[in-house]
């Protein structure tokens, strides 16, 4: 009889036992649980802020960046505003290649990405705009390339050259004051349009009698 009873004590001892190491194991699991809650949640948090501020620095560094390369083309000289493009464009995409190798997310990543890209987008639309929006204006001459001069081939009659008097052989020294020798040929071609009813201003030298050079200028009509 004592046997039974010390052996039903036992099991329920072992009873009582298993029920608290099982309590105990689901209070740790939940505890886990809301511990990787927890985390899973501030990692997120943190995620987001680091997302919203590599927007922020991104978005920064392309508004900069769009704003320095456009003063930047825009302060330029008509002759050396190519020489810009192509300083910016090449800068642009140094930035850009050293954003990609950067490391991914971080801050020098976001501003090397934003500045080259920027820069580089600026760049070509600038020399998109100056190859595709000639003026609309001439002086009705045809011209070809000289030793650092423009040589006319012909002249279009009752135009603005020949009523100054241009005929074929004449050469264009200068077109504003800038000489074509130093723009070269396609830039000085390039500025003697324009605006109609804007006037543009040339050298010219004629080879009659050891030489002639004089300037004039010339309002602009529909070529």
């Amino acid at each position: 009889m004592l046997e039974r009873i010390a052996a039903a004590r036992s099991r329920a001892e072992h009873d009582a036992l298993k029920a608290l190491h099982e309590l105990e194991v689901q209070r740790l699991q939940h505890q886990h649980e809301r511990q990787l809650a927890a985390r899973i949640a501030a990692e997120r948090a943190a995620a987001e802020e680091e997302a919203r501020t590599n927007s922020i620095v991104l978005g920064g560094s392309a508004v900069a960046a769009a704003v320095a390369s456009t003063t930047a083309l825009a302060l330029q000289t008509p002759e050396n505003r190519q020489t810009a493009q192509a300083v910016l464009g090449f800068g642009g995409g140094a930035l850009a290649l050293a954003g990609a190798l950067s490391q991914p997310g971080s801050t020098a990543r976001n501003v090397c990405l934003g500045l080259g890209i920027t820069a580089v987008g600026i760049a070509a639309a600038d020399f998109l705009c100056q190859m595709f929006s000639e003026p609309a204006g001439g002086i009705g001459v045809a011209v070809r390339a000289g030793h650092g001069t423009l040589v006319i081939q012909s002249v279009v009659p009752q135009s603005a050259a020949a009523t100054a008097g241009l005929i074929a052989g004449d050469e264009i020294l200068h077109v504003d004051d800038v000489p074509v020798a130093q723009i070269g040929a396609h830039e000085a071609t390039r500025r003697l349009r324009g605006d109609i009813g804007s006037q543009v201003r040339v050298g010219v030298r004629r080879h009659w009698n050891g030489g002639l050079e004089w300037d004039v200028s010339l309002v602009r009509t529909p070529r």
